[in-house]
């Protein structure tokens, strides 16, 4: 949103001063219900109606989207950007000061609403203790206020903030660089200075995030060591394997890192305290499945691809309305930029659960018995190993299967809305019915596992085919640039 503005400078509608006023009581104004909401579902929670924490991530849901509007609003017709370049000049250029001003506000909403979290957090897990015993689990204090809100915006603010800003600091760099080299740069090379930035950060962002977050070398044991062998079976390289610390509110696994020089795989507490050994070691091959495919190397080609010939197009369409116009309308630019930004997304999530589908099944191989390489069906063991993993997972963090869990017996309006929130969600990942049910199938449709695997190898490559020509017209226009 600060880039849409700061590219079309909308001129302030209303007094700026009264425009940030408002801004700032609207905001605190949707903390304030959503904190009325946790203290009702706290009590409903406290009933012993323990499903009524959906409620609350509804609200939270619907309140995180609010903020977003009223931030888009307080820019383009509240005066909010006149006044934060007036506080934080860019100074030949540069663009992290001013980025951070504007960006306040949203950042302290989103913490005032992470805080209101916390009373459902707590009443859940109180709540919760003698379902704990009867499963023969550990029972844990409920973290404090302190800890909850520490592990809250480390993992939901920082862990996204910090990247962004590091690469917008370096792009400031290199944009003073050029300013001392007396160089005019064209939009390719503009394109350039703000893609390189990203790639440095995004190549040693693991280092950076696995310092933001709580994690600690994951202990030697039976269980390192059982994780250790599918890593050397699967000639998979990393550096090091992480004990992610969630003050036990988590069970997941990530991993992390273009290069096995910075690639971590992380656990958390409660996926490790929860899970047996069996259970561990498929979500383990999930993750791994996710480097020897290398899908986040394909996840950067897909962006950088994106937003190169995004930015391409919108130059094709701005001269052409010039030439038919005599000017370019803001609004139809400001709308192609959403547009553009909204697309991203759309194409990400079905390129991520494309990705996801492949882990899944690359897991589900994995444990197939007998089986040295994931290649080929899946066997009935290996898929029942893992899908139990991954209903275990969605049982300890209180997942729906899918939306009809969710919205039964609900009115049609509600039903929309939680339909929505779901898939929001697990745009990116597929409910976990819709995982579980695709394995299953697998059993009795080799075939069609070897269609999937023949799909993913053609999308490798029309992306590897997009990166080559891509980069080959960016040089080109960087010499011209140059020269």
């Amino acid at each position: 949103m600060w880039a849409l503005w700061h590219t079309y400078r909308a001129p302030a509608r209303i007094d700026p001063w009264l425009g940030l006023s408002a801004y700032a009581a609207a905001l605190l104004g949707v903390v304030a219900i959503v904190y009325v909401v946790a203290g009702q579902v706290e009590r409903r929670i406290d009933a012993g109606r323990l499903l009524a924490a959906g409620r609350y991530h509804q609200a939270l849901f619907a309140a995180r989207w609010a903020v977003l509007l009223l931030h888009a609003g307080a820019l383009f017709f509240g005066g909010l950007g006149g006044l934060v370049l007036r506080a934080a000049p860019e100074w030949l250029g540069a663009e992290s000061p001013a980025v951070m001003l504007s960006t306040l506000p949203v950042l302290l909403a989103w913490a005032g609403l992470i805080w209101t979290g916390y009373r459902v957090d707590r009443a859940t897990r109180e709540r919760s203790v003698l379902f704990v015993l009867d499963a023969g689990l550990p029972v844990h204090a409920p973290p404090t206020l302190w800890q909850f809100l520490s592990h809250a915006v480390r993992t939901q603010i920082l862990f996204t903030l910090l990247p962004v800003v590091l690469a917008i600091g370096l792009r400031d760099v290199l944009l003073w660089a050029v300013a001392a080299l007396d160089v005019r740069p064209r939009p390719e090379l503009e394109l350039a200075l703000a893609l390189a930035p990203v790639g440095v950060v995004f190549l040693i962002a693991p280092e950076l995030l696995r310092r933001i977050l709580p994690t600690e070398r994951l202990p030697d044991s039976p269980l390192r060591e059982k994780l250790e062998a599918v890593c050397l079976r699967l000639n998979l390289r990393y550096r090091d394997i992480l004990l992610w610390r969630t003050n036990h509110a988590i069970a997941n696994a990530a991993v992390m890192g273009l290069v096995p020089q910075v690639r971590y795989v992380m656990l958390t507490d409660l996926l490790i305290e929860t899970l047996d050994d069996g259970q561990i070691e498929a979500v383990f091959a999930h993750e791994a499945g996710h480097v020897v495919h290398r899908h986040i190397t394909w996840f950067v080609v897909y962006a950088v691809l994106y937003f190169v010939w995004l930015a391409a197009f919108e130059g094709l369409m701005r001269t052409a309305l010039i030439r038919f116009t005599g000017g370019y309308p803001t609004p139809v630019e400001v709308a192609m930029g959403v547009g553009g930004i909204v697309m991203f997304f759309v194409l990400l999530g079905l390129l991520s659960r494309g990705f996801e589908r492949q882990a899944d099944l690359f897991a589900a191989r994995t444990l197939s018995s007998g089986r040295t390489t994931p290649a080929g069906a899946p066997d009935a063991g290996g898929v029942h190993q893992f899908n139990g993993a991954l209903l275990r997972v969605a049982a300890l963090n209180n997942m729906p299967l899918d939306a009809r869990q969710m919205y039964r017996g609900r009115n049609p309006l509600a039903r929309v809305y939680t339909a929505m929130v779901h898939h929001a969600a697990t745009w990116l990942h597929g409910s976990i019915r819709a995982r579980t049910e695709y394995l299953e199938h697998a059993l009795y449709d080799p075939a069609g596992t070897r269609g999937f695997d023949r799909i993913m190898i053609a999308l490798r490559l029309v992306l590897l085919l997009g990166a080559v020509t891509t980069t080959a017209w960016v040089a080109v226009a960087i010499v011209r640039d140059i020269r």
